[in-house]
């Protein structure tokens, strides 16, 4: 059972690792992280661990024996934040949230916990499903430290809330989750601790010049006329170019990336 690489040509479409020529080994979960591929694979002889590849045969080896002899220690990449790949592994004591630093390629176990899914980036952390044994399946978020992964929110009281098809849209994290009495409903989650955004971007000027000056950096190509001295504007972001006119009292606000 080989492991291929293509660049798309009969030619360069070739084998590059035979993992156990007596044998057929399984490998499952790819994901694409740091410009190698990380996937799951049981050789029959380490059982499944941690694999990587940078389409080489040297560049393909086994990142990790979380497990370690033939006990399976998985190493499920789950999704990254930066430089680090959250993983799902069993040492043999219990599955546990893991981590993966990209340029060590270290495997570091985070917390016991159950049920864990893949997740998503948000604000800077790992936010993901788990079961914690107590409160059932519900939303987690890690800061890549044992004492910074914890639940959000028991969304579903009286059993798991199995939150489900995470996203990112403005600047709120997006989910489907199950409660007894809704069913599965869209939520959404804020993070408290975000920065929190400018309410007012007041610029200096007067019409006829060409250059403006802002209390925060906005962006925007449209000319705006307006209708009298003291108005307020309100869009996603506004860019001062050559040639923008405003008036003087002119007040505008805006939400820069990253803030709430």
């Amino acid at each position: 059972h080989n492991l291929w690489v293509s660049d798309g040509t009969t030619g360069g479409t070739i084998p590059i690792k035979d993992f156990n020529p007596a044998d057929y080994p399984t490998h499952s979960d790819p994901y694409a992280f740091n410009g190698k591929l990380y996937f799951v694979l049981d050789d029959k002889i380490s059982g499944s661990e941690l694999w990587t590849s940078d389409g080489t045969t040297l560049g393909t080896y086994r990142v990790a024996d979380i497990n370690p002899g033939i006990g399976n220690g998985f190493g499920t990449p789950l999704g990254h934040v930066g430089s680090t790949l959250y993983l799902a592994g069993n040492d043999g004591t219990g599955t546990a949230l893991y981590k993966m630093d990209a340029a060590t390629e270290t495997v570091t176990k985070i917390k016991t916990i159950s049920f864990i899914t893949k997740g998503i980036e948000f604000q800077g952390k790992f936010y993901f499903a788990a079961d914690d044994g107590v409160n059932g399946q519900e939303l987690w978020v890690s800061d890549g430290t044992n004492a910074g992964t914890l639940m959000v929110g028991d969304i579903n009281a009286t059993g798991s809330s199995y939150p489900i098809q995470f996203c990112v849209l403005n600047n709120k994290l997006i989910f489907d989750a199950y409660t007894d009495a809704l069913g599965y409903e869209l939520y959404k989650y804020i993070d408290p601790l975000a920065p929190t955004c400018p309410q007012n971007l007041v610029l200096s000027g007067v019409p006829a010049q060409a250059d403006f000056s802002a209390s925060e950096s906005i962006i925007s190509t449209q000319i705006v006329n307006i209708p009298s001295p003291q108005t307020n504007y309100l869009a996603p972001s506004i860019t001062l170019s050559p040639g923008f006119r405003v008036e003087s009292g002119s007040v505008f606000s805006a939400i820069p990336d990253g803030c709430i």
